[in-house]
Parts: structure tokens; C-alpha cells; sequence
């Protein structure tokens, strides 16, 4: 009895060691960011402008204005978990080839953004950029996109506004049912963020597209399918064959639906 008392009282220990763990490390788990200098030059982009929102001191908010001549409209770009601008700008010529100009912002403590990372804090600032663009196009010439870890921030703030189109690419349900996928014994009261796409998305009334591949072995597949199932009247969902979670651009599937979207 004293060895079963033992063992029980060393694995809540472990376990309590493991919750600690989680709680105290949970951003660094989720954002992978890179820093660039204030004087940083976007010398591989053309006809661009950089933009900073000050927000509540210190922080500031820096994004990519990717211009076109006549545009059709304009996409609000929330990309992925990793790295900053410098890499995710190039993204921006899938969308400006079709004639579309594109704001896409860094998060805070990505890029030239500043200022404490919070998720309330990622939504305020998601609405602070949506204001900015609603001053200079109409809403029914704004397009929401999210990327991975975007996505659950482009649902949020596309429940809040009324946009032409919200896109998805490679989204998930929540950070729940993430953390669940990755660490079933994790707990999830625990979590700081948690991006419930499956929760906001019932309160969204604009067209979704959803677009995601097969092969993903970051997100599964099947979380995009079930997020698409909760408003199957207002969701198209493109599969892509054989894609996984950084290629889907490669494909063309993918460039056919994005020409399809933005004619």
C-alpha cells in the first residue's frame, strides 16, 4: 500500500510539474516569432507602404500595405504562427496578380510590432486594422483571410463586421481541440488562448470559404471539415488533394479556387 500511496503521490507531483510547465510556457508553445529592426528594408516588395497603429502604450502595430493600380478591393491578411513579414510578404502576390491590394499586419512581438501579446489583445488589434481599411473601401470590398493560426483571429473579427468574404486556409476548430490532439492529458482550463473558430463562426453572416489538404500533419483535415459543417449554408470547402499544412500554394487546386474567389 505504502509503494501504491508512493507512486500516486510522485505522479500528481509530475503532473502538477507538467500543468506548471504548460501554463508558464503556452505562448512559447504557440508563437514563433522574428524580430526585426525599426530599420529593417523591405527591399524584395514593390509599391508597398509600412504602416504602424499605436495602441496602448508601448505597444505599436506594424503591417505591409501591398498595393495595385485599380483595385478590386482589399484583403486583411492574419498569417501563421511563424516568422514575420519578411518571409509572409511574399504570400501578398497570390492576391495582388488577381488585382487585389493587401494589409497584412505582424502580431505583437513579430516583426516590427510591439507591445504584450494577449488573445484579447490579438482581436483588438485584428478590429483596429479592419477600422483602418473600413475608412478607405467599403465593407463589400473587404476581404478577411486567415492562415493557420490566423484563422481563428480572421473568425473572431469576421462575427464582429459584415465583409464581403471570409477565407480560411488550414484552420482548426479551437486551440482546444488542438492542445486535446497534441496532449490529450493537458488540461484545458489552463489555456490563455484559445481561439474558439467553432464558437465565433456560428455568428458570422458573410460568405467562408474554407480551404485545406489531405495531408496536413499539422492541423487535420477533419477539423476543417467539421468547422465547415457548422454553417454549411454559407461554406465552400476546397479540398486539396495531397496538400500539407505550408504547401497548399504549390497546388493547383488552390490557385484555380483563389482566381475563382477574386475575379
Amino acid at each position: 500500500m505504502k509503494f501504491i500511496s508512493l507512486f500516486f503521490l510522485i505522479a500528481m507531483l509530475l503532473y502538477l510539474i507538467l500543468l506548471l510547465f504548460l501554463y508558464q510556457l503556452q505562448e512559447k508553445l504557440i508563437f514563433y516569432p522574428t524580430h526585426l529592426t525599426d530599420d529593417f528594408q523591405f527591399q524584395y516588395f514593390n509599391n508597398i507602404e509600412e504602416i504602424y497603429l499605436k495602441r496602448e502604450k508601448p505597444a505599436r502595430i506594424h503591417a505591409i500595405h501591398f498595393k495595385v493600380n485599380q483595385p478590386q478591393g482589399i484583403i486583411l491578411y492574419f498569417h501563421g504562427n511563424a516568422r514575420s513579414l519578411d518571409d509572409w510578404g511574399f504570400a501578398a502576390q497570390d492576391f495582388t496578380q488577381h488585382n487585389w491590394e493587401v494589409l497584412m499586419p505582424d502580431y505583437r512581438t513579430y516583426g516590427k510590432s510591439k507591445g504584450k501579446l494577449s488573445e484579447q489583445a490579438l482581436f483588438d488589434d485584428a478590429r483596429a486594422w479592419y477600422d483602418y481599411i473600413k475608412n478607405r473601401y467599403p465593407e463589400s470590398q473587404i476581404i478577411i483571410y486567415g492562415r493557420s493560426l490566423g484563422t481563428g483571429i480572421a473568425t473572431q473579427l469576421a462575427s464582429q463586421v459584415n465583409p464581403q468574404l471570409l477565407v480560411l486556409e488550414t484552420p482548426y476548430l479551437s486551440m482546444s481541440a488542438m492542445v486535446r490532439q497534441a496532449m490529450p492529458i493537458a488540461p484545458l482550463f489552463i489555456l490563455n488562448y484559445k481561439f474558439e473558430s467553432d464558437n465565433y463562426i456560428k455568428d458570422i453572416e458573410c460568405p467562408i470559404e474554407i480551404l485545406h489538404g489531405t495531408l496536413d500533419d499539422l492541423i487535420p483535415y477533419q477539423q476543417a471539415q467539421k468547422l465547415a459543417q457548422l454553417r454549411p449554408n454559407l461554406t465552400r470547402f476546397t479540398t486539396i488533394e495531397g496538400g500539407r499544412h505550408n504547401d497548399l500554394s504549390d497546388f493547383k487546386a488552390w490557385k484555380n479556387r483563389i482566381a475563382e474567389i477574386l475575379k
